[in-house]
C-alpha cells in the first residue's frame, strides 16, 4: 500500500486515470440506484470511499512529480481551491529529470504504472539500485 502514495506519474496518465474513475463512478452510480435503489446507494458510498482513496493516491503522486510534497493534496478538501489546484497539477509538467520521489516518467498512458504502482515502483526500485559491494574481508589471525 506504500507504493500507492510514493512515486510519481505524469500529466497525461494522471488525466486518464482521473477520467476512468470519473466515468466509472458515474455508470455504477447509474446502475446501482436504478436497480438496486438504497441498497446500491450505500453499496456506491463504499466503493466512493475507495475512489476517493485512490484519486488522492494519483494527485500526491503527480505532485511527486511536480517536485511537490504530497501533502499539498489535501487542498483537494478545500471548496473553491480544489478546482484551481486540480487545473495546477494537471497543466504544470513534471520535472524532467529525476528528484527526491524518484526516476523522471515518460509522457504517454502507461496503465500499469498508474494503476499498479507497485509492480512499477520495485521494477524501479531494482533497476536503479547499484550491486552490493561484499563484506570486507577479516584480517588474517583471526
Amino acid at each position: 500500500m506504500n507504493n500507492l502514495f510514493s512515486g510519481r506519474i505524469a500529466r497525461l496518465n494522471y488525466f486518464v486515470a482521473s477520467l476512468v474513475i470519473a466515468f466509472s463512478f458515474l455508470a455504477l452510480a447509474i446502475f446501482l440506484i436504478k436497480f438496486l435503489g438504497v441498497i446500491g446507494m450505500l453499496i456506491l458510498m463504499l466503493v466512493g470511499i475507495a475512489g476517493i482513496f485512490f484519486s488522492f493516491s494519483l494527485a500526491i503522486r503527480r505532485l511527486h512529480d511536480i517536485g511537490w510534497s504530497g501533502w499539498l493534496a489535501l487542498l483537494f478538501i478545500v471548496p473553491c481551491v480544489n478546482f484551481i489546484f486540480g487545473l495546477l497539477i494537471l497543466f504544470i509538467p513534471g520535472n524532467s529529470g529525476g528528484n527526491e520521489y524518484g526516476p523522471a516518467q515518460l509522457e504517454g498512458i502507461n496503465f500499469k504504472e498508474t494503476f499498479f504502482p507497485s509492480q512499477a515502483a520495485t521494477t524501479a526500485q531494482t533497476t536503479s539500485t547499484p550491486p552490493a559491494s561484499p563484506p570486507p574481508t577479516p584480517p588474517p589471525g583471526i
